[in-house]
């Protein structure tokens, strides 16, 4: 299936903590161009049995560029877990995926047994009147573990953006979530990812105090490092789980390898012919 991205999700035991989603075991999600969410049983997608294998489609009437996410990186201390491995907070469905929509500056976070859309993130605006947003939203992360769930969005003035996934459920507005942001480039962001081990500070805003400003909450995030690659146009970036490594996919068809302590390329990848648009690391890598 032409310009799609699949998430493969392989059985995980209920005790595994390295790398677990919430999707539902056995169950592989594929988004497409034409504004839908497929859901298939692996083992019969696996085997070509595309005729029973569909278990669901969802309708997001996205035709943009996001790729839908699912959680990651849950808490080591988190309390609870659902019966499929996946972390379960009151904020997030044991099953769900954050998401693109029709409306090109939000994101939906979708519960996937319900198959229906439970909390909406609009863009932070730059003025109080809200008369500039940040513009169409180009990727984004779910982080869905511990106590406090957050959802994360790249957009096209180039800013980031981190909402409270609690906060957004309960309050009228998704400023009122918004936990930090910052301009980080000129350019719109194409893709991002989150280390397991980071967290946000305290210093920036609150989730009751976003506001909509463009620097109300700028504190919380930090450039720590910057380094230029050799060729321009990244599609795509992935953490592995242990935190020690990270990959991007590029315009140029090449696959680079990177450490987080200090980014310096490690190896790069030249088997494709086209544009990277989606990388994964397998669940149970461990650091080398």
């Amino acid at each position: 299936m032409a310009n799609c991205w699949q998430h493969w999700v392989r059985r995980h035991s209920i005790e595994s903590k390295q790398h677990c989603t919430a999707i539902q075991i056995n169950r592989t999600l594929i988004q497409s161009r034409d504004g839908t969410i497929a859901v298939w049983d692996s083992k019969r997608l696996a085997s070509g049995d595309t005729g029973a294998g569909r278990c669901g489609l969802i309708s997001t009437g996205a035709h943009h560029f996001c790729q839908i996410v699912l959680p990651r990186w849950p808490s080591a201390d988190s309390s609870s877990s659902s019966s499929n491995g996946g972390a379960a907070t009151a904020a997030l469905p044991p099953q769900c995926v954050l998401a693109p929509c029709e409306e090109q500056s939000r994101v939906q976070l979708w519960d996937l047994r319900a198959q229906a859309p439970q909390l909406t993130i609009d863009a932070p605006t730059d003025a109080a009147d809200g008369s500039k947003s940040a513009g169409m939203v180009m990727c984004c992360r779910l982080l869905g573990g511990g106590a406090r769930p957050l959802a994360a969005a790249g957009y096209e003035d180039g800013s980031l953006a981190c909402f409270e996934l609690r906060a957004a459920a309960a309050a009228s507005s998704s400023t009122r979530a918004l936990v930090a942001r910052a301009k980080l480039h000129d350019e719109p962001l194409m893709c991002l990812d989150i280390a397991p081990d980071q967290q946000l500070s305290e210093g920036g805003g609150d989730s009751g105090g976003g506001g909509g400003a463009a620097d109300d909450n700028s504190d919380a995030i930090a450039v720590r490092n910057t380094f230029k690659l050799p060729t321009p146009g990244m599609a795509c970036v992935e953490s592995r789980g242990d935190g020690t490594l990270f990959a991007c996919g590029g315009w140029d068809a090449r696959v680079r390898l990177y450490r987080w302590a200090r980014p310096a390329p490690l190896a790069v990848l030249a088997c494709h012919e086209d544009t990277v648009s989606s990388i994964a690391f397998h669940p149970d890598a461990a650091a080398t």
